[in-house]
């Protein structure tokens, strides 16, 4: 083989591995500010009707303001700023996990108005599990665009 090309060849590698190594590769998407924003208002909106709830429940466990009928409201403005939320972040390239996890969010939110509409009284005991799960759910989220945060600087 000719010096020459050999040479040309390792030099020709070398570049190629250069570019590459020189390329950002972007596995996620970036921070969301909205998507941060957006589910620490959710969280905060949701847990205060929870602790709401279950404080009612304590006074009067079969307190009419417990009833699924006028509970309507909790369900529809968190089931669909969660649906927003799940809209926006399926527009964004490289958000599979964040779209995951409010895919999640939106599946529990259904279960516990369905438990709630079966049951038309929440217990204490299903107040205290919608709390956690919901709770750990919408934290994960915002942990991980304070990562995405951070990751940015």
């Amino acid at each position: 083989m000719n010096l020459t090309k050999l040479n040309l060849n390792n030099l020709s590698l070398g570049l190629l591995l250069l570019f590459f190594t020189s390329c950002a590769v972007t596995i996620l998407a970036p921070y969301d500010e909205v998507t941060d924003t957006k589910t620490t208002e959710l969280q905060e909106t949701i847990i205060l009707e929870l602790n709401r709830w279950n404080t009612i429940y304590q006074i009067k466990p079969d307190s009419i303001v417990l009833t699924y009928s006028n509970n309507l409201d909790v369900y529809n403005q968190s089931i669909t700023k969660t649906e927003l939320l799940l809209s926006r972040n399926n527009g964004i390239e490289k958000n599979k996990i964040v779209v995951k996890q409010l895919e999640g969010l939106l599946a529990n939110l259904n279960e516990m108005k369905d438990i709630h509409k079966e049951d038309n009284i929440l217990s204490d005991v299903d107040i205290a599990a919608f709390k956690t799960i919901l709770n750990v759910q919408l934290g994960a989220i915002q942990k991980f665009q304070q990562v995405r945060k951070e990751t940015n600087k």
